[in-house]
Parts: structure tokens; sequence; C-alpha cells
């Protein structure tokens, strides 16, 4: 017996139904293979195996399509499960209007019937274990303009009833979410069974490297409404989803010792994400200007200086070229100092050119030296920094050139610093302490000058919002 007869047989009784209620509806029923196309009434029915490379296993793609130019397509995608959605989209033109359904609001005006009738078997066929079809209905064209769902139930002969109606399979069912937000910074990837009260995992699309966009809490709340709405989707029964974050937004920290979560719960017809649970991490700098870092380096507090190298090159070369402007009868061996800049241009010339000299003591040399480029390097950072979280060129420029307008405005400042001070005690212990620091050694002297002035908070940017969680999810995900 030749393939397609064989295929034939099996498939007869699972069609019988179908055919039936087809020809109710003015169709007539071919039978569909598990893979492949087949035409049934007005509609081309085509099921496949999920190509995605990161679909679930099992998962597989049914569709729909109408045979004629302006019409509608029915679609599922996923894994057989008790309860499964198809989505319908229409194409609506001035010869497809839907005028009944703007005033009634009900699935009976809309073209729901008759495709489902054509999908629905081939779904059943493919998973035995079917027993609720939820049904939205949306325009192809304009977002949002119908909003439809609705649900059949074996149980109720596959009627349809308008609403997101509960059943007694909707707990238990299986979701699956595989999305990546809008600028491929964080991602979920989530298959399981429904819950009423879930905890799923967000983390960044790159675990391995410290990836600096993802330093807003917004990269996470908004995937986690889109996740919400997507669940709540898939999962009629859920009432409230926590997410986990993989890694803590630079700005927070969880408000409470133990782990933390964004929770999102259904208001006002949609999902909305609260970080009731998170809080802003004190934006303390206690080293924002030369004052601040003289006062720090004369009481030997190495300890807040923790996360200002860069900004701590920028002083240590900042005061030697005030020190030559301001006291340079206090050198008692000057040595010069100037930097050199060559380049060449497109027709071969070279050109040639240096700063105006400074003099350092001999001795100290070595420090200006080692710490010139580290000061180059903070300029060089507040260039070409954009804004956090993106913007455009002329707002990083902007903002390149404020911190380059303060860099300037600090080494100005140095000066005054100076001025007049030149032998005073608070500066000589500063500058042994400036050598000691630039030398990564302790402090030269310590409890002569005090500071009230505090570390910034030390924390792990890599560390997720909820440890335990993630050591206990971690062994339980699917593989």
């Amino acid at each position: 017996m030749s393939r397609p007869a064989v295929l034939l047989r099996r498939t007869a009784a699972a069609c019988a139904g179908a055919a039936a209620l087809l020809a109710a509806a003015g169709t007539s029923a071919q039978p569909v293979p598990s893979d492949g196309s087949s035409v049934v009434g007005n509609y081309q029915v085509t099921t496949m195996a999920n190509p995605a490379a990161n679909a679930p296993p099992g998962s597989f793609i049914a569709h729909l399509a109408e045979r004629r130019q302006w019409g509608l397509t029915a679609s599922f995608r996923g894994i057989c499960a008790e309860s499964m959605q198809v989505d319908i989209r229409f194409t609506d033109t001035p010869q497809n209007r839907l005028d009944a359904y703007a005033s009634s609001r009900s699935g009976r005006d809309l073209p729901i019937a008759e495709p489902m009738a054509a999908l629905r078997p081939v779904l059943e066929r493919r998973c035995p274990q079917l027993q609720v079809l939820r049904v939205t209905f949306e325009s192809a064209i304009t977002a949002n303009k119908y909003g439809y769902e609705g649900a059949m139930q074996r149980a109720e002969g596959w009627v349809l009833r308008d609403g997101a109606v509960a059943t007694a399979f909707d707990r238990g069912a299986n979701v699956a979410i595989r999305i990546t937000d809008l600028y491929s910074r964080v991602r979920l990837d989530h298959q399981g069974r429904c819950e009423d009260r879930p905890t799923l995992l967000i983390e960044p699309v790159n675990l391995r490297v410290l990836d600096s966009d993802v330093s807003l809490i917004t990269n996470y709340t908004a995937l986690a409404e889109t996740v919400a709405a997507q669940y709540a989707q898939q999962c009629r029964a859920v009432k409230q989803i926590r997410f986990a974050l993989g890694r803590m937004p630079l700005d927070y920290r969880c408000r409470d010792a133990g782990d933390c979560f964004l929770e999102a719960a259904p208001a006002d017809g949609r999902w909305r994400v609260s970080m009731a649970q998170f809080a802003p991490r004190e934006q303390r700098n206690p080293v924002a200007t030369f004052e601040d870092m003289v006062e720090v380096l004369a009481a030997g507090r190495f300890d807040v200086l923790y996360r200002y190298d860069s900004f701590f090159s920028l002083f240590v070369a900042s005061y030697f070229e005030a020190f030559s402007d301001e006291c340079r009868a206090f050198i008692r061996e000057p040595v010069g100092r100037a930097i050199r800049f060559t380049s060449v241009k497109r027709d071969g010339t070279v050109d040639r050119s240096e700063t105006d000299p400074i003099v350092v003591e001999r001795t100290q040399a070595w420090a200006y030296d080692r710490h010139y480029d580290g000061a180059t390097a903070y300029m060089f950072n507040a260039i070409t920094k954009m804004p956090r979280g993106g913007g455009s060129f002329e707002a990083g420029a902007r903002a390149g050139a404020n911190v380059v307008s303060s860099a300037f405005a600090h080494r100005a400042s140095m000066n005054g610093i100076l001025r007049g001070q030149c032998a005073s005690e608070r500066i000589d212990v500063m500058r042994q302490n400036m050598l000691a620091r630039a030398a990564s050694q302790p402090a030269a002297v310590t409890g002569r000058f005090t500071t009230a002035k505090q570390p910034v908070e030390a924390f792990d940017p890599d560390g997720p919002s909820a440890p335990a969680f993630l050591e206990a999810y971690r062994r339980t995900a699917p593989r």
C-alpha cells in the first residue's frame, strides 16, 4: 500500500468529526499529514517542527492561511498541552469590514468559527490531551484594534466563549517564553508548568563580561512587564510573578537582607512591575574636587580613594604642574619635564610640538612620569564617554565636553590650593602621602589631620539580586 494511502486510513477517524463540523460551515475536509501542508476548504493548513534553534523539545508550528489575497491567518507555536492558544490575525480593508463586532464585541461577529473548525482537528490529532483552545483575534494592520480573546473547551463541544475564561486546565499547563529585550541587554528563557505565583529569572545576555549597559533597572523592569503579559496569556490563573535579576543593577541594592525580586501583578487592565524590594544605592561622592583629595590625603585615609585611581592620577599631574607655577622657589633640585607630540601628515611631512616645560623636584619626578598617562586617560575617557544608557552623539559630546571643562577647572583649582601654602604643614603631609600612594605604599603620615569622609559603599556589580533562589534554580532548571 502506498504511503499516501496509509496516511489516509490513519487520519480518517480523526478527521470524521471535523468533516461534520466543516460541512455545517460549508467546507469539506481533507486529511492533514502530521507535518506538511493540506487544503481544508478555503484554507491552507501547514504543520511543521519549530525550526528555531532555541525551541523547546517537541515544539511545533501549526499555521492556517486563507486562500485569497486579503484574508486571515491563524497560528499556534509551542508544545502540546491540555490548554493551547491560537492567534488569529485579520487583514481588515475597506472590503473586509467587521462593523457588527464594533457594536457587539462578541466573537460570533468575528471570522473565528470557520478557521478554527479547520485548524482544531489538526491540533487535536497532534495533541490528544488537548482540552482547551484559547483564541486571540487582532488586526494584521492596526495594532490593538480588536483585542479579542475567547476560549473553546472540549467538554463544551468546542463552543466559543468570549473573554478570559477560567478553566480547570489553567493550572499546570505548559508555558514556554524565550525573549530578549529591544537592546539585547537582558533576556528570559523559561519553560515549565503554569503556576499561580511563579518566580522567573531575567539575566544579562552576556553573562561572562561585565556589561556597563546593564546598569539601569529599567532594562529589567521593561522586560519584566512584557514577560508578565505573555505569561498571563499562557497561564490564566496566574496572580503574581516574581523576577530575580541575574546581575544587580549598578545603582540599586536589596532594601532588606537576603534575596530581593521585582514583583508583577495585574492592575488597571495591565501588568505592572513593582520595585518595592529594591532601594537606590546611596550616591555619595566623597572626593569630588581636588580640595577633597587634599583633605583625604592629608588624613592618610587611602581607604576612601579605592574607586578614584584615575582621578588620583589627574590630581598628581596637576599638583606638579601647579607647584611648578606657584612654588618654583621651593624646588631644590629642579628637573625639566615637557611633553612632545609628533604627527605625520598625508603628504609625509612631520609636525612636532611640545607643551610648555615645567620643573619638578628631581627625587619626585618619577611620580609625575608614572601618573601622567593616567591623567591623560582620565581626560580621554571624559571626551569619549557617552551618557549611561545610550543617547545621541551630540549628547555624548556635550557630556564629554562638560567633564573635560571640569577637569581643566580642577587643574586651575590646584593653583589656588597651593598659592601661598607651598611650605604649609598640611600641604607637606598631603605631598608625603600622595607620593606614598603613587608608589602603592601605605600612608607615610597619619593622625595629624582628620577627615569625616567615608568610602563609597563597596558592592559586587556582578552579583544577582537573589543568590539563594538562583542557586536552587540552577539545580532544578531544565538542561
